[in-house]
């Protein structure tokens, strides 16, 4: 891929990761705690999630002067809200993952088919447009590791039978709405210790 086009694709896959990253779904709500981590109500959080979508598709068709990215992107974001909101809860993981292989795909296929490059340069800095893209991707991966990993481990303990909530948790294992919170910063905060002795390591 050229360098412009390369800078390009790493916008938007950084533009994807913020819109669909950026507020934790119901799926993560307990009995005692209405409100998740993220403090957002849950009736606001679809609705919040479709404006960061399309703020995102916007964006995208700004950079790159071509809506047919935007499309992409909108069609795929607001696909992934509409399924975590309806979708079945142990598909989580398998759901993330290829929602996000999937908009990285298809935003490579129309970059590359249509030769279309960042038409605003933004986050540039003065430096070369493969260190700004790098920048950019390692970025969207931190993210995707933190809020993402959330969702592929939650999807695989669902899958594998753990409960689903505080209150059948509460009731079998003696696990409190506080130990949960606990659980799951020292789950994200291991996920982004791994994910810089990886990139330190590269």
């Amino acid at each position: 891929m050229r360098s412009p086009a390369l800078l390009l694709w790493a916008h938007a896959i950084l533009l994807w990761v913020v819109a669909n990253y950026s507020v934790l779904d119901a799926s993560f709500e307990t009995a005692e705690a209405p409100i998740p981590r993220s403090g957002v109500p849950s009736a606001w959080r679809l609705p919040l999630r479709l404006a960061f979508t399309t703020s995102a598709a916007v964006a995208v068709g700004v950079l790159s002067s071509s809506w047919t990215l935007a499309a992409a992107c909108l069609l795929c974001a607001t696909a992934l809200a509409v399924l975590r909101a309806r979708g079945a809860r142990w598909r989580m993981a398998e759901r993330e993952i290829i929602a996000s292989a999937l908009f990285a795909g298809l935003a490579w296929i129309v970059i590359n088919r249509g030769a279309l490059e960042l038409r605003f340069w933004v986050l540039l800095l003065g430096a070369p447009g493969e260190r700004v893209a790098v920048a950019l991707l390692v970025t969207a991966l931190f993210v995707v590791t933190i809020h993402g990993g959330t969702y592929v481990v939650r999807g695989v303990l669902l899958a594998s039978g753990v409960p689903n909530d505080v209150s059948t948790a509460d009731s079998t294992r003696g696990v409190s709405s506080i130990e949960l919170k606990r659980g799951r910063l020292i789950g994200a905060l291991e996920r982004a210790l791994l994910f810089i002795v990886l990139v330190a390591g590269s």
